[in-house]
């Protein structure tokens, strides 16, 4: 099976947050992916100093019942397989699909002071997003001038290198569009 995770890579101001949000996760949600509109949808990470922590805190709108430092116990074990085992757990139907879109992905490298956490965190993902007849589909914004820093990582740096679209600078023409256009 295909990893479910796909990096909008681009230099800084190129516009990968906005096409993410404002492009491609309401084109999602509209169904223009067959079965998209039935997925469950996150809000989006950044991952800051403590991306585990970040993960939990967004996590916590879905398991009402649980604290906060429960679901971050739960992504800290050993196996990485906790993020796997709470998508599996948010989702109603085996064909339902849970998105998380990770925005400023390049801060896991930039703020999080931790390597155990850094690693572990792209452990997480990792085995989120491989895992066979997982709910987990993973949306990634990486400014270019970091995009060496995932490589460090053998497994994890193969598959963005394999699953990710350059995005270019924005020209002015296009500027124009996008203030304009949402207007019309």
């Amino acid at each position: 099976p295909l990893p479910r995770l796909l990096t909008l890579l681009g230099p800084s101001g190129s516009g990968k947050s906005s096409v993410a949000m404002a492009g491609l996760l309401p084109a999602l949600q509209r169904g223009e992916l067959p079965g998209s509109q039935a997925w469950i949808y996150l809000k989006p990470v950044v991952p800051g100093q403590r991306p585990i922590e970040a993960l939990a805190l967004t996590l916590s709108e879905h398991f009402p019942a649980r604290s906060i430092a429960s679901l971050e116990e739960d992504l800290r074990r050993d196996t990485a397989r906790g993020l796997h085992l709470l998508l599996t757990m948010l989702r109603k139907r085996a064909e339902t699909r849970v998105l998380l879109l990770i925005d400023q992905f390049e801060e896991v490298f930039t703020q999080t002071v931790s390597e155990d956490e850094r690693r572990h965190f792209l452990d997480l993902l990792l085995t989120a997003c491989t895992e066979p007849n997982g709910p987990g589909v993973f949306l990634l914004t990486l400014r270019a001038d970091f995009y060496d820093r995932p490589l460090h990582y053998p497994e994890f740096g193969k598959l963005i290198d394999e699953n990710h679209i350059v995005m270019f600078p924005m020209e002015m023409r296009d500027v124009r569009d996008v203030i304009e256009k949402p207007a019309h």
